[in-house]
């Protein structure tokens, strides 16, 4: 009992170093440490005293947990323990993880901690076909690189070669790393390493596809694509959205000579695809260059079109059908009018009447059938309305009377008495009797004596308002 005060003042005066050192890092928490790649890191140590040990788990998938150190004594090469911390030189991605102390006798993980890899590389973004240059640091001794996509990673250059005589992609020229003719398996990770393996510097590139305009109205199409002729596929898409392919596998095919004939020509030039097509060739559409990672050219074609692109035949249906439908119309308005004319023109004027003279009056005798009686009939046609012209009155000419013959006698009838045809007669007047003569031609009417009476008595009779 006389030890208990002892210990009692013992744990105040050490609290307050014990409280003060984990005021800011709780011990049954976990904590996130992000470090760039080749940079070192620090683990402290519980500070409990001895008998606490560093345990790890890889943050690869199947990984179990492994000692690290037991404060005093490192397990493990790639770690170091200075004043009692833990110490990793230089971070790889081996060392990515969950790191956490734990007691020998009471199995309690305290201090846990994740250290996650951050990404400290410089981004760049390249058009398809152009230079990457990427300064070498003096410390590297080699370059790593990682496709985009992928866990596997080989090694592009080293110092050992640094003629680069093993044939890797790109070389070194002037403290500068360089790779022509970038695709899109040159996409990645690029990381300087020194010779243990830790990073000194990373570069992250990111390649996108080029998209051009072209117009066959201004000049031909000759242009030169830094594409691998073994993967190299050039499609072309018309404005129709039909698809074409003009050049696979390192040759043109039967769609290019069928559709361009001589006026695209495709050729190979030093592991270049070059293209020339004359500026009269009917080109209008979007070019697609390919390789086995993805479309890397676009090019949008304008200019002339003479069959599959602008004028197409669905666009010529509205004008045809106006056109034709203004045709009809105009078609139907001449065949009305014609038939209209033609109806006026055959329909006979206003029958002409024929006119009686008498010694003192002159009478004209329109067709009416209730005011006007009718003649007998003669068998001479009058002239036309046209053939008779009279201007003013007619000249005098002496009347010759000529012997006319006795009508025939009627038969008689069941009383006995005399029978006429019912048929209506010119008016009659006292002492005068008329006969009607037939006219003859225009000279006859204008020349000829006036029409005969059958009485010694005759009369002419002139007006100056007789108006055929």
């Amino acid at each position: 009992m006389r030890f208990l005060p002892a210990f009692s003042l013992l744990g105040l005066l050490l609290w307050p170093a014990i409280t003060a050192e984990y005021d800011e890092w709780d011990l049954f928490a976990r904590n996130t440490k992000n470090v760039c790649p080749g940079q070192p890191s620090f683990l402290r140590t519980p500070g409990l005293g001895l008998g606490y040990d560093l345990y790890f788990e890889s943050s690869l998938p199947g990984s179990s947990e492994v000692r690290i150190t037991n404060g005093t004594d490192v397990f493990v090469p790639s770690y170091e323990v200075e004043n009692r911390n833990v110490i990793i030189p230089e971070v790889k991605k081996q060392h990515e993880g969950l790191y956490y102390w734990k007691s020998p006798i009471i199995s309690i993980m305290i201090k846990a901690t994740e250290l996650v890899l951050k990404d400290c590389s410089v981004h760049k973004e390249l058009d398809y076909g152009e230079v990457l240059r990427i300064e070498v640091p003096k410390e590297a001794s080699m370059l790593e690189f990682t496709p985009s996509g992928s866990a596997d990673s080989w090694i592009l250059w080293s110092r050992i070669n640094a003629d680069n005589t093993r044939g890797a992609r790109g070389f070194v020229t002037q403290g500068t790393w360089v790779a022509h003719r970038i695709c899109f398996a040159d996409a990645g990770r690029y990381a300087f390493l020194r010779e243990s393996g830790g990073e000194v510097s990373s570069t992250t590139l990111t390649v996108k596809e080029v998209e051009k305009h072209h117009n066959l109205r201004d000049e031909s199409w000759d242009e030169r694509f830094a594409v691998p002729v073994s993967e190299a596929v050039l499609s072309f898409i018309d404005t129709r959205k039909a698809k074409h392919v003009l050049f696979k596998n390192g040759m043109m095919t039967e769609d290019a000579l069928q559709i361009f004939g001589k006026e695209l020509s495709i050729e190979v030039e030093l592991d270049v695809l070059h293209v020339f097509m004359t500026e009269s060739a009917d080109g209008v559409g979007q070019y697609e260059i390919h390789d086995k990672k993805g479309r890397a050219f676009v090019v949008q074609m304008h200019g002339h079109s003479y069959t599959r692109t602008e004028l197409s035949i669905p666009d010529l249906t509205a004008p045809i059908g106006i056109g034709v439908s203004i045709f009809i119309l105009l078609f139907c308005c001449c065949c009305v009018r014609r038939c209209c004319n033609k109806m006026n023109t055959t329909a006979s004027p206003v029958s002409e009447q024929p006119v009686y003279i008498h010694a003192t009056r002159l009478e004209v005798i329109r067709d009416s059938p209730r005011d006007s009686p009718r003649l007998p009939r003669n068998d001479s046609p009058p002239p036309s309305y046209d053939e008779v012209m009279v201007r003013g009155p007619e000249p005098y000419v002496p009347y010759t009377p000529m012997p006319t013959a006795a009508p025939p006698e009627a038969p008689a009838g069941a009383d006995g008495a005399a029978c006429s045809p019912t048929m209506p007669s010119a008016p009659s007047l006292p002492d005068y009797q008329y006969q009607p003569k037939g006219w003859g031609g225009m000279g006859d009417f204008l020349t000829a004596s006036p029409l005969n009476t059958d009485t010694t008595d005759t009369g002419v009779y002139s007006s100056d308002k007789l108006n055929f």
